[in-house]
């Protein structure tokens, strides 16, 4: 059942995260949001060179331990 008096606002914005753990919000979107408000939070992001840095050298030291003769082909 689906309640018809909830009802979301989304506001979309791009921050930094300090080394104290903190988000800073713009100010405009500080002012959208009234004081009080209970808000829910998703925090995407997109993973760092040396993250995929290391993800393909993981890959490369799995595939390394199987010869060709090991592979499996189509046909």
């Amino acid at each position: 059942m689906i309640n018809e008096e909830l009802q979301m606002k989304a506001i979309e914005f791009e921050s930094t995260v300090t080394p104290e753990g903190q988000i800073a919000l713009p100010i405009d979107v500080v002012r959208e949001i009234p004081a009080g408000e209970q808000i829910r939070v998703v925090v995407m992001w997109e993973p760092s060179e040396p993250d995929a840095a290391w993800r393909s050298a993981g890959r490369q030291r799995f595939e390394a331990v199987y010869c060709p003769e090991d592979a499996v082909t189509n046909g």
